[in-house]
């Protein structure tokens, strides 16, 4: 166990698991339907498309399972937004193979008992804090010329906005 997964609740463990199963579950799923897709689709582009979306989401759990608030609202925002999308595709995959169809339901009922563990853990976690980056805000900013050159940039105008405003 590394110091990531020693220092977060309970909760936010239980979510990053069961974002786990999802992902495995999606696998399975990504296979069912890729086996009808394939009639009418390119093999490549299936495995190419199964390759980012299943990398891309790796990526966010492993970044919510080592505390990055960023990753967790990414997450959140994406399964919104997917929400609409899943509808049409899940009633298709429900008449066209029940089994990928409750799966579909299945991990998405899990995501979001994921999400509300995520979003529970919030008092009890302090996200991308410290203890889990290892620097402080002023570290971070050393560390980024742009965001120092944009914080800048935005005092400077403020300052000019301010001195306007007094003439």
């Amino acid at each position: 166990m590394n110091e990531d997964e020693s220092s977060r609740p309970n909760k936010v463990g239980q979510a990053v698991i069961l974002l786990y199963a999802t992902l495995a579950v999606g696998v399975v799923r990504g296979i069912l339907e890729g086996l009808k897709l394939s009639e009418n689709v390119s093999v490549s582009l299936l495995v190419f498309v199964a390759i980012v979306t299943f990398g891309s989401m790796l990526f966010v759990i492993h970044m919510i399972g080592t505390g990055r608030n960023w990753a967790r609202v990414t997450f959140l925002v994406m399964f919104i937004l997917g929400i609409p999308l899943f509808i049409e595709p899940l009633l298709e995959s429900l008449a066209a193979s029940p089994v990928s169809g409750v799966l579909g339901i299945g991990q998405a009922v899990i995501q979001a008992v994921a999400l509300v563990l995520l979003f529970q853990a919030l008092p009890g976690f302090v996200w991308e804090s410290e203890a889990v980056t290892g620097r402080n805000s002023a570290d971070a900013i050393r560390r980024r010329p742009l965001l120092a050159f944009l914080g800048t940039a935005i005092n400077v105008l403020e300052l000019g906005q301010a001195l306007n405003a007094s003439e």
